[in-house]
């Protein structure tokens, strides 16, 4: 991201803390913090704070040892240390007026309380009204590297094609595509890559196992990758031998509920309704009961993020919004299916950022 698009949210981000009444915002280690700083972290047991108030310029808290490579990474020139042997809650002191400050959701509690000691005479509140609802919209730069994001993950599995073969285990494919998404830019996996084969594909989220392939399965795999801070997610089934007469059933009926879903984006639809596009096709084709989970949500920073798209959520979708579409029929004990894309929200539809085929792939 370009030093503009992040002096760009900063100010949306003062504009709704005005709003909100809150004088300064305090955001931890994270991708809250990436969100306006630039500076990407995990958290940490040591204290570092980027901290944005609504009259005056940003400024990091931040160990010294970190002074270096927060310059690097960030438009914010105001970073002030801390040594081992100091307190660095005393620098929020001699800051800090009287007022509501939001403070990072993700933020671990033995800061959050650390802060409420030092900050006594403030009301502390939560941030994420504030972080929701700008990340909610994605800016044209940030779908261009989601969708760069989308390309490694297609690639990647395609790569790993000819490996999906009778007698290899999960983790060895769940390596394999890792070793290949890196290999193509892919800076870490965005989650655990999950690879379920047989019974094991009809738990959503069972992890890869030393469990090896057979004949007349099928294998789910559901992976991503992370590029330049920003998250991939896609789902494909393969089948391993000629599939059941079932399973070639099922397979057509979530690719067959993923496009109504597919179908029903566009700019001032509900969350909801995507959901009940593929939820009402698996019903009427007798799989209701076997869809478990919703059909999708919001991707950018964080693999799961706003909007969630759920039967009860009534969350209008805008312009630049992107989330997973992912329906999926699980039958315990035989198999699962599930296909995944992400989606950006148009004016007049929907995007996809994945481009790997939904034909059913037998190895």
């Amino acid at each position: 991201m370009n030093i503009n698009e992040f002096r760009e949210r900063t100010e949306k981000a003062q504009e709704l803390m005005q709003k909100r009444q809150i004088q300064t915002l305090i955001l931890f280690p994270g991708t809250n913090m990436y969100y306006l700083t630039g500076f990407l972290e995990e958290p940490m047991e040591r204290p570092l704070f980027a901290v944005f108030d609504v009259k005056r310029d940003p400024f990091f808290i931040a160990p010294d040892l970190y002074e270096e490579q927060i310059k690097e990474s960030t438009w914010i020139r105001d970073i002030r240390t801390w040594q081992e042997t100091e307190n660095p809650y005393a620098l929020f002191e001699r800051d800090q007026e009287k007022g509501m400050i939001a403070i990072d959701d993700k933020m671990w509690s033995v800061f959050s309380e650390n802060l409420r000691r030092i900050l006594k005479d403030c009301e502390l509140v939560g941030a994420s009204s504030i972080l929701r609802q700008l990340r909610m919209m994605k800016s044209d730069e940030e779908i261009h590297a989601l969708k760069k994001a989308g390309e490694i993950a297609d690639a990647s599995l395609e790569a790993i094609l000819d490996e999906i073969i009778q007698g290899r285990t999960e983790l060895e494919l769940a390596a394999l595509l890792e070793y290949e998404m890196k290999k193509r830019g892919g800076s870490r996996p965005s989650f655990e890559s999950i690879v379920g084969s047989g019974p094991n594909g009809a738990m959503p989220h069972k992890r890869a196992t030393s469990k090896r392939l057979e004949n007349e399965e099928s294998v789910v795999f559901d992976f991503g990758c992370v590029y330049k801070g920003y998250c991939s997610d896609m789902t494909r089934t393969v089948f391993i031998g000629d599939p059941t007469e079932e399973m070639r059933k099922v397979y057509s009926v979530v690719v067959e509920a993923q496009e109504h879903a597919f179908r029903e984006v566009k700019a001032n639809s509900k969350a909801k309704d995507i959901d009940l596009a593929a939820r009402s096709y698996i019903e009427a084709k007798g799989y209701g009961k076997h869809f478990i989970h919703r059909t999708g949500h919001g991707i950018g920073l964080d693999v799961h993020e706003e909007p969630y798209i759920t039967k009860e959520n009534d969350q209008v979708l805008q312009r630049g919004m992107t989330f997973s579409i992912e329906p999926g029929v699980y039958l315990p004990g035989k198999f699962g299916v599930r296909i995944e894309d992400i989606v950006a929200v148009t004016d007049s539809g929907a995007i996809s950022l994945n481009k790997f085929t939904k034909e059913l792939l037998v190895k």
